[in-house]
């Protein structure tokens, strides 16, 4: 239930509606009167049933001494028109109501009914006070608020990127855009914060903002959690080790974590539950990723990838031939190592395949290598000596 607030005018009505808890309110698109009392009718008739008004307050002008003038008795007789209307007259709880302070008896125009919308005619400086804010003060401030938003200042000429650490609150965002010469005034983000993103929460990480950049535009990206991204290349063939090199180069720290994270075994564990490391689940691609993601962030999103290209056709046709998902990764990584050429891997895949199926040995290349590459004896050959490692 609502109230709708009417200011009275001789051709135009300014209309203001509250909320359903009676807070606040929020002006509407003014009324041109049509001049016919049917028109009329049926505009405040449909607005009231579409609004689920329950009682209309017409704010009436007094002059500065209290008294009424011309304008207040046309006030009251629209007031009084309204109340005539069928479904908008005086409720039952109404009946023997005063007419606000200037009044000392009951409208002659009120009627007790069981049902419809109370119109009460008030003359007092607080509801006037109110109208004037649903009609003026809520436009300008929302005016002020799309005018800030929308205003570019000169400070920031070239891109930046701006980091959102973990844990830092809308608060904290917000004086940080501000010192950054991103916003003038950060009163305004800090009301379309409550306004637009109430109780929603931002993605921590780094955002490049490229000017000209619209205040409005910095928080949309943040609260969308548009951050910065990087392409990082993983070529085909590299092991674990070879891909904490090239991620990492010259970080012996950074190497090591990232071997660590290819330990989570948890990852596969549902496809391998004997896989002592993601060795062969890395997928091999160019993947976007945050400046300063984390070895582990990178590790999963490489297995991710994985999962999603092996899929369930794939898994349908290894379980067909008799093969587990570790057997294909190995026989794929075997025969990827053993050409360089796509078109000769169907025909080294199917020399693989019917050695497998006869029980002879693969006799490949690619297994010594590996197995040296584990070792780090590897020099990028194979000599006839390497075949007598073990």
């Amino acid at each position: 239930m609502r109230i709708l607030g009417v200011d009275y005018g001789d051709r135009h009505i300014g209309l203001a509606l509250s909320d359903p808890l009676l807070i606040t309110a929020q002006p509407l698109a003014s009324y041109a009167l049509a001049g016919r009392e049917e028109d009329d009718g049926a505009f405040f008739r449909e607005l009231v049933a579409k609004h689920d008004v329950s009682e209309i307050v017409v704010g009436n002008p007094l002059r500065m001494d209290g008294s009424s003038g011309t304008r207040t008795d046309t006030t009251r007789r629209f007031a009084a028109w309204l109340q005539r209307r069928p479904w908008a007259t005086l409720s039952s709880a109404a009946r023997g109501r005063r007419i606000g302070r200037t009044a000392s008896r009951p409208s002659s125009s009120s009627r007790p009914t069981s049902s419809g919308s109370a119109v009460r005619p008030v003359f007092t400086k607080t509801i006037k006070a109110v109208l004037l804010a649903a009609v003026v003060v809520i436009p300008a401030a929302s005016g002020w608020l799309v005018r800030e938003l929308r205003a570019t200042r000169g400070e920031v000429r070239e891109p930046v990127l701006f980091e959102v650490e973990k844990g830092l609150s809308a608060r904290g965002v917000i004086e940080r855009l501000s010192r950054a010469g991103f916003v003038g005034d950060a009163r305004a983000l800090r009301l379309a914060c409550q306004v637009f993103y109430p109780g929603k929460s931002f993605k921590a990480g780094e955002y490049l903002f490229t000017p000209p950049v619209l205040p409005k535009d910095a928080l949309l990206q943040i609260f969308a959690g548009r951050i910065h991204l990087v392409p990082v290349a993983i070529p085909e063939g590299l092991t674990g080790e070879e891909t904490a090199a090239l991620l990492r180069p010259g970080d012996a720290e950074g190497a090591e974590a990232f071997r660590r994270a290819c330990l989570a075994t948890s990852l596969v564990a549902d496809w391998d539950p004997l896989a002592k490391d993601l060795e062969g689940y890395l997928f091999p691609n160019t993947y976007h990723l945050p400046r300063k993601a984390s070895e582990q962030e990178i590790v999963e999103a490489m297995v991710a990838e994985f999962r999603e290209v092996f899929d369930e056709g794939r898994r349908r046709r290894a379980a067909e031939l008799g093969m587990s998902v570790r057997d294909i990764v190995t026989l794929a990584s075997l025969v990827e190592e053993e050409t360089a050429l796509p078109e000769e891997r169907p025909l080294i895949s199917a020399v693989f395949h019917n050695r497998l199926r006869i029980g002879m040995k693969l006799d490949c290349d690619p297994t010594i290598a590996y197995a040296l590459k584990r070792a780090g004896r590897y020099t990028g050959r194979l000599l006839f000596r390497d075949l007598r490692f073990e």
